[in-house]
């Protein structure tokens, strides 16, 4: 059982945003392999995104890479049993790694700074991604300019039944990743104020 919070960052509110110059920034390249697998992902999983076209940005300091962050933009497996559909101009903003000696400087925000600011010169439009409800930090972390909190997924999985409610509406099925279920942002009121979490 799971609840998770979709979100959804509009590209041009980071066209002019600036950088903090204690930072160094750089897109990923083949030969960052070694440093790709820090955080932890082995090597299927850094298959999968080259797989799903995706791409990763670094931040450093004094020549050491400290944190970095993928952004995919082809569909993107979630939750073990959803897949999530891209429309034109999204990016999916997937996992990211800090390490442990410069957690607590706001390093997620100055990934973002760099990479969105780019993905929006390239003609991008938005970012989406999900964060879980039991995420407390990540939830309620103040990022300039402000995302928007646009619905809410909650399903439970029982023997490989998948009951689910997007954004109020009910559904049951069975679904994995070999046969996953579709969810696209459209789903979601993107129009609606956004909506906070309640205490």
């Amino acid at each position: 059982m799971n609840s998770q919070v979709a979100v959804d960052y509009d590209l041009d509110e980071w066209r002019d945003i600036q950088l903090d110059e204690k930072w160094q920034h750089r897109w990923a390249t083949d030969r960052d392999y070694d440093l790709l697998k820090m955080g932890g992902l082995s090597d299927r999983e850094i298959q999968n995104y080259r797989d799903h076209n995706a791409r990763a940005h670094f931040i450093s300091k004094d020549g050491e890479t400290i944190a970095y962050s993928w952004l995919v933009e082809d569909c993107w497996e979630v939750f073990e049993w959803a897949r999530v559909r891209l429309a034109p101009g999204e990016i999916y903003a997937s996992s990211a790694y800090v390490a442990p000696a410069h957690r607590g400087q706001r390093l997620q925000g100055e990934l973002r700074k760099f990479a969105w600011r780019e993905l929006a010169e390239e003609g991008n439009k938005r970012v989406v991604t999900f964060v879980e409800m039991l995420n407390r930090s990540s939830l309620r972390s103040q990022v300039k300019p402000a995302r928007r909190y646009v619905g809410r997924v909650w399903y439970m999985r029982l023997l490989g039944l998948v009951i689910y409610r997007i954004d109020g509406k009910w559904g049951a099925g069975f679904w994995s990743l070999a046969r996953p279920f579709e969810i696209s942002f459209d789903m979601f009121d993107r129009y609606a104020p956004s909506r906070p979490l309640q205490r």
